[in-house]
């Protein structure tokens, strides 16, 4: 079996959402957690501090997706668009 990886998010950081966390997707480098929840943000968070790099105003997202060099973050949306966003 592979190796069981295991992060808490600092309290802060869920705190100052007003919404739930929903989709989560973890970086292929381990540097880096992208995030959304209900307020229509997708968070870039630093793997090892929890802390917020940058944030995103995105609509609703369903889904999230590292490509495999971790330059692009691509998303699933409610209203069938598919969005790709360049991080690097």
């Amino acid at each position: 079996m592979g190796e069981m990886r295991y992060h808490t998010v600092k309290k802060e950081y869920t705190k100052a959402r007003k919404f739930a966390m929903g989709e989560v997707a973890w970086s292929h480098n381990d540097r880096t957690i992208a995030t959304y929840g209900g307020d229509g943000k997708i968070s870039l968070l630093d793997a090892q501090t929890g802390k917020v790099r940058t944030a995103y105003t995105s609509g609703v997202v369903y889904s999230l997706s590292w490509s495999p060099d971790d330059a692009y973050l691509v998303t699933g949306n409610y209203d069938n668009t598919a969005r790709i966003w360049r991080l690097a």
